[in-house]
């Protein structure tokens, strides 16, 4: 397959304009099941500039099927998640298209990537090469059943587990691919350190009782879209791992916390004041609903509303600044958070159109009552 596609890629220079669809139309009577192979790089080229925009940026660069580009890790939370680790080194197991492998050649001295799929191992292994990865060799193996026979002393194995299986897409741990509660003891036989990237529906609590030894977890949100969830398993992990909430593309800080700090906070409550907070998607997801308000001085509207109130504006936070005003605007964004009724409903009552700039209409419920609140957003 490589060959054929290097032999018609000044196809898809040529006729960039088209959609992959035209493109199989015009060119499979001449060049037959190639057009296929070719319109999945007119598709990646067209579709994978905001993800992966220096694989885009090289011509030389080859892109495999939509389905795997769907699974494939973006360049901003690549790049993010191997920045604290380095050494001499590293085994990706479920290397894929080769995204986070990359990332790992720029932190250690060799790393080494274990894809099952022969075609999708070629085409890694030949990106890696043009983007000049001259320490990163992609292996044409099962990642786990190869790890059984390595002796070397590795310093980090990363795994991102396939989540889409002959079950259809999964959550639970136990039905990943591989499934990291039974290669548990053969990875730590192995390595010091492994990281693992998880699916951000994946409940964190169970996840920590489920994996053992874990000592960090990193919540990973990109302008406020929660992506990836990555635990770090160490030998000697504490009880209570460290949790960090982190927003990528953001001016927010990061905000870190243990689940026992959150157990030991007992929030304070009030009515909404003249300004409103909602932490990112990050730190709702990890559940920081607590120690938030702590951290920052801040009073919580309702035990089950996570908004937050003050009468004076922070300097920084983690999430969205609102300043409540008396105006009432005819177009805004909606936020709501444990109130009586839907978006939908809120608009139809109100005839409120759809904004995009940063007057928002926030409903909630606070310790006296449910609320409804015009307010700008202070940090869009």
């Amino acid at each position: 397959m490589l060959n054929e596609l290097l032999t018609y890629k000044h196809l898809i220079e040529e006729n960039a304009h088209l959609t992959p669809q035209a493109f199989v139309l015009k060119f499979k009577p001449s060049i037959g099941q190639v057009a296929i192979q070719l319109a999945n790089q007119l598709f990646g080229r067209q579709q994978m500039g905001k993800k992966l925009p220096t694989w885009v940026g090289n011509s030389q660069v080859l892109f495999p099927p939509k389905i795997n580009l769907e699974q494939t890790s973006s360049e901003q939370t690549a790049k993010h998640k191997f920045n604290p680790f380095s050494g001499e080194l590293a085994v990706d197991l479920t290397a894929g298209f080769g995204v986070d492998s990359y990332y790992l050649s720029k932190r250690f001295k060799r790393v080494f990537a274990c894809e099952k799929n022969a075609e999708l191992s070629i085409l890694a292994q030949h990106n890696a090469k043009q983007m000049g990865a001259e320490n990163l060799s992609f292996l044409n193996e099962d990642g786990i059943e190869w790890l059984k026979t390595f002796n070397e002393p590795i310093d980090l194995i990363y795994l991102d587990p396939s989540r889409r299986t002959s079950k259809g897409k999964v959550v639970r741990l136990e039905d990943y691919e591989p499934n990291l509660l039974e290669c548990h003891d053969l990875l730590f036989s192995k390595a010091e350190k492994v990281l693992v990237k998880a699916s951000p529906l994946l409940d964190l609590k169970l996840a920590i009782d489920q994996l053992k030894q874990v000592a960090e977890i990193r919540v990973v949100s990109v302008r406020n879209e929660c992506k990836e969830l990555l635990f770090l398993l160490t030998k000697n992990a504490a009880k209570s791992p460290q949790i960090i909430a982190q927003n990528l593309e953001s001016d927010e800080p990061d905000f870190t916390f243990n689940f026992e700090q959150e157990t030991a906070v007992a929030p304070s409550f009030s009515e909404a004041q003249e300004y409103l907070y909602l932490p990112n998607s990050s730190i709702l997801k990890a559940g920081a609903f607590n120690v938030v308000a702590q951290e920052f001085g801040l009073k919580k509207l309702h035990a089950n509303t996570h908004l937050y109130t003050s009468n004076s504006q922070l300097g920084s936070f983690p999430g969205r600044i609102f300043k409540v005003v008396e105006a009432k605007f005819s177009k805004a964004k909606v936020v709501v958070r444990n109130y009586k009724n839907d978006e939908k409903t809120i608009r139809k009552k109100l005839k409120l159109a759809q904004g995009n700039g940063n007057e928002y209409l926030l409903a909630f419920t606070d310790i006296e009552k449910p609320k409804m609140a015009f307010a700008e957003c202070l940090n869009q």
